[in-house]
Formats: structure tokens, sequence, C-alpha cells
């Protein structure tokens, strides 16, 4: 199984109440394709950046969960219907187990310090 998140939209026609149920029935869609929820958020209202169906706000909600990635497919499937306005599924990255590695020091090279003058008379070879 894999670790995702889906993150939807639900049209703000509707009444918190019914939002709730909505984000209930979502996750029963995932338990019925064998899968488990980490964690379900409750619906919040939010005002959108831009329109989308018409609607400048709507109810935010999102859900961690794992599932095998054949049953994707039927997930999505069952998001397509006309109380959600917009979702997006990813998948979550792995956590890490080891500690990140200490990050590498280059040393600075010794630059040598040129003098004006030497400067100038190296540009005035070049251009001759």
């Amino acid at each position: 199984m894999k670790s995702y998140e889906l993150t939807y939209l639900i049209s703000p026609d509707h009444t918190e109440e019914e939002t709730k149920n909505l984000s209930e029935k979502i996750a029963n869609f995932i338990t019925e394709l064998s899968g488990l929820i980490k964690t379900n958020h409750n619906p919040s209202r939010t005002k959108l950046a831009y329109l989308i169906n018409g609607k400048r706000e709507a109810f935010l909600n999102s859900i961690e969960f794992s599932l095998n990635p054949e049953k994707i497919k039927d997930l999505k499937n069952k998001m397509k219907m006309g109380e959600i306005i917009r979702y997006v599924i990813v998948i979550k990255a792995k956590e890490r187990k080891a500690p990140l590695k200490k990050p590498r020091v280059v040393e600075k090279s010794k630059e040598q310090k040129v003098e004006i003058e030497n400067m100038d008379k190296k540009i005035d070879e070049i251009l001759q």
C-alpha cells in the first residue's frame, strides 16, 4: 500500500452538516476499497483565489490514507460527483528513517591577490 493525500473542494451551496456527511462518505469510499484512513480533517469554508464553476468560496477538506495503487482509479471514479468541484490525489513522500547526512564542507581555494598595476599591465598586453 502507498500513502496518499486527497484534497478536495465541496460546493459552498451545502450546509456544514452536509459537508461533514459528504466527507464521511468519501472516507467510506476509501475504506470500501480496503484503504486505511490516517487523518480526516473537518471541512472548512475558504475563499478561492479564482472562480471555480462560478463559485468564489468552497469547503476545503483533506484526507490522508493508504491504498493499493490499483484502486486509485476506482476512487477517482467515485470522486466525480456534483458536490465535489475540484480534487487532487497526491502520493505522500516516504518518511525518512535514517538521519540526514551532514553536508560536506568544501575548502575554499586560496586566491591570489592581484595588484591593480599588474592587472592594468596584463589588460594592456591582451589588448595590443
